[in-house]
């Protein structure tokens, strides 16, 4: 790597660096551990247009504003947010020390909930400029009908074909209760000034415990969406961290979220549905093909989709109760 972080902080930055520790290099970012003069930094390469960067530390720089826990963005002596250098865009934040890991208890994974939906209630009236460009357009039966068929093609391939065919029962019904239900076309057309900015990539390892409290971080795909995808994200959270499905831990979350971000009944009825399809079991079985998680973790986190699809699938509490399959 040959760029000069070494001038480019002290230019933009009036920081000395002392030595630098490269974290994650993805398509989507270069993340560096920067020790300075003055302390631990984050630098922040980023592959994104400029009005995107935009739109994310405004909108972050809102939620920081309005007490949510994200990393301060650090301004260059020009009092600009960014640096363009030699072509790339970077941005500089405080360094979070991370104390423990981030979600070890169902305390920890309700007080998470209340965070999350708190951001999605805050970011309901909010508009950044260059919002109107990020926002997602609502075609989960486009998206649920192509994991279907890969699901499909898993099948042919893979030796429990019983597990396979409960996950495909499962998806099916999910879309032909899409297909019949009267709320989910409204939805979809469902205006910008009505939708919640969603972070889009709640995993543990967005999450810093530190001695403040969570920090959630890597706003890079947030946009503008129903809460779908950052609640599938949480039960990930609650796979991982507890490892095993717990109906009263489920409830716990769906009660926590709703006390912060009170959504219709209806709108919570269509995200039961969008978590009962096997968008998580597809991404294990995908990863039990390329093996790139441990068999043994894939095994227990089957189980988890497994018994919470069932426990989805027979209707959970007469307030959100769903046609049972």
């Amino acid at each position: 790597m040959n760029i000069d972080f070494s001038k480019m902080l002290m230019e933009h930055y009036d920081l000395s660096l002392r030595s630098y520790e490269i974290i994650r290099n993805t398509k989507r970012s270069l993340v560096i551990k920067c020790t300075t003069n003055q302390g631990l930094f984050l630098l922040k390469q980023v592959f994104i247009s400029f009005e995107r960067l935009q739109f994310l530390l405004q909108a972050t720089e809102y939620l920081r504003g309005a007490g949510v826990l994200i990393p301060k963005t650090i301004k260059t002596i020009q009092q600009n947010d960014y640096v363009t250098w030699e072509g790339n865009i970077y941005y500089l934040q405080e360094w979070i020390p991370s104390i423990s890991t981030p979600v070890v208890s169902v305390e920890d994974l309700v007080g998470l909930t209340k965070q999350i939906g708190r951001v999605h209630k805050l970011t309901l009236n909010y508009r950044s400029p260059n919002a109107h460009l990020f926002f997602k357009e609502i075609n989960w039966e486009h998206n649920m009908k192509r994991a279907l068929l890969l699901l499909e093609g898993l099948r042919l391939v893979k030796p429990n074909r019983e597990e396979i065919d409960f996950f495909l029962d499962a998806g099916n019904w999910v879309v032909s209760q899409l297909d019949k239900s009267a709320f989910f076309p409204f939805l979809k057309n469902i205006p910008l000034g009505e939708q919640f900015l969603c972070h889009n990539d709640l995993h543990m390892g967005n999450l810093l415990k530190s001695e403040s409290g969570l920090f959630i971080i890597d706003w890079d795909l947030a946009k503008y969406d129903i809460p779908a995808k950052d609640l599938n994200g949480l039960i990930k959270i609650m796979g991982k961290a507890t490892g095993k499905w717990d109906n009263a831990v489920f409830e716990s979350i769906l009660e926590a979220y709703t006390q912060e971000n009170p959504i219709s009944d209806q709108l919570v009825s269509l995200i039961i549905l969008y978590l009962t399809f096997p968008h998580n079991a597809l991404t294990l079985l995908l990863k039990d093909v390329t093996q790139t998680e441990s068999p043994q973790q894939i095994k227990s986190l089957l189980q988890f989709e497994k018994e919470k699809t069932e426990y989805l699938l027979k209707g959970h509490g007469d307030r959100y109760r769903v046609p049972p399959m």
